[in-house]
């Protein structure tokens, strides 16, 4: 389903106000309000603030280890015994090795990301869910 634009009926209707205002009113004030507020909405790409996460998961991984067993199991779909079985069967893969000058992520990590990602169907829901599990509320 197409992801809804508020942006662009926000400058539509604005761009009519500012029309109907400029024609029907006397005072320059509205119009200017309007104008500012019009300039404000146009000379920014994105009305909400764009969300950074941390590009560098060595904290991330020390929350993975500390979260309690209903969190972790919620996260990954597993325990942290089973997990950890599973981390020491592939971390020696030559998937997991990188020989470039940009780090690989830890496998522990990249494991939890995938089981997340699996539970719950592959779709961004988990992204969220993840944030929670980690960020929030620890």
């Amino acid at each position: 389903m197409p992801k809804a634009l508020k942006r662009l009926p926000l400058l539509q209707t604005l761009n009519s106000l500012q029309f109907i205002n400029a024609l029907n009113s006397d005072s320059d004030s509205d119009i200017q309000e309007d104008m500012i507020l019009l300039d404000i909405i146009t000379s920014q790409r994105y009305i909400n603030p764009f969300r950074r996460y941390p590009s560098h998961y060595m904290y991330t991984m020390d929350d993975l280890q500390t979260l309690s067993s209903k969190k972790f199991l919620q996260l990954c779909r597993t325990t942290h015994e089973s997990f950890e079985k599973l981390v020491a069967q592939i971390q020696d893969d030559k998937t997991y090795q990188n020989s470039s000058q940009n780090k690989q992520c830890n496998p522990a990590i990249q494991l939890a990301g995938a089981l997340s990602r699996l539970g719950s169907n592959g779709n961004g829901a988990a992204l969220g869910r993840i944030e929670m599990l980690l960020y929030d509320d620890r």
